[in-house]
């Protein structure tokens, strides 16, 4: 993979969150056009509607990509409450910034944060127009599973451990695989 095709990224995983980083998303968000604004949130968004987003959400991790020192793109890891240990992540890129690596760079660094955390299988949503996180989703290995009535498409990764450990199969004593029965 490659990181980003912008020489000066850096992904950041402030621990502990700083206490100004509602500001910085609310920032980040309110830089989005209403058409990144609709792919991030599924409907447009309001300036008020985006500041009460910021004041509200909390993830268990918040990594943020900077270039050149700047904010240009954030990816919010929130784990769910469930049978299993899962996490949804969500990713938004200023459009000046947009297909440069940094959406994809953010993925896979949420991803890492939601392992970190034991998420065993993380979910993203997004737009079926968004070509881009589409592409990205795939890459990094989520497959789509089915989701309501098709207004938004479900990408979802189970985890190496989980995956390996789900695959396997213990076969019945003298179960020969090699012959067809009848």
């Amino acid at each position: 993979m490659r990181a980003s095709r912008h020489e000066g990224l850096e992904l950041k995983v402030p621990q502990p969150v700083p206490e100004d980083w509602r500001n910085r998303l609310l920032a980040h968000l309110m830089r989005l056009s209403p058409e990144s604004r609709r792919n991030r949130f599924f409907v447009w968004m309001s300036d008020e509607a985006l500041a009460r987003h910021a004041a509200r959400t909390d993830p268990a991790a918040v990594v943020e990509a900077r270039v050149d020192g700047m904010t240009r793109g954030m990816a919010e890891v929130h784990l769910l409450h469930g049978p299993r240990a899962a996490a949804e992540i969500s990713v938004s890129v200023e459009d000046g910034w947009q297909r440069r690596g940094i959406g994809a760079a953010l993925v896979h660094r949420a991803i890492r944060e939601a392992r970190r955390r034991g998420a065993e299988e993380i979910t993203l949503f997004l737009l079926p127009g968004n070509a881009a996180m589409r592409k990205i989703a795939f890459r990094a290995g989520f497959v789509r599973a089915p989701y309501g009535d098709g207004t938004l498409f479900e990408a979802r990764l189970l985890l190496p451990s989980v995956a390996v450990r789900r695959a396997r199969f213990h076969w019945p004593a003298g179960l020969d695989l090699g012959r067809a029965r009848a």
